[in-house]
């Protein structure tokens, strides 16, 4: 829920993955403007290294909203560019949802 993401980002304000937690509960709750302003605001507060993680969550609503596809390649891109980890999980899938956007893109 929202109040326990919101107290997540409280006690970890360095950590990124509440904010993600949050964003994406929100979209869920059919709040897409929120989670968008919560990843803007995710964006301009972490790292850049810690932002890998931003594009994929950003990446990923914007492909599920279907209304900025290029977008979401751009975000997906970014995310398959900077992730730290060669054998993240979630790679395959994003690069899947990144060839799925190509198609929408004239």
């Amino acid at each position: 829920s929202s109040p326990s993401f919101r107290r997540a980002q409280a006690l970890a304000p360095w950590d990124p993955d509440p904010s993600c937690g949050l964003a994406m509960a929100q979209f869920q709750a059919g709040r897409p403007a929120d989670a968008y302003a919560t990843l803007k605001h995710a964006m301009a507060i972490f790292p850049a290294e810690s932002s890998w993680a931003i594009h994929l969550l950003w990446g990923e609503l914007l492909f599920l909203q279907g209304l900025d596809w290029d977008g979401a390649r751009g975000h997906l891109e970014r995310f398959r560019i900077e992730c730290p980890d060669p054998n993240h999980p979630r790679l395959a899938e994003a690069a899947r949802m990144e060839a799925l956007t190509r198609k929408h893109l004239p």
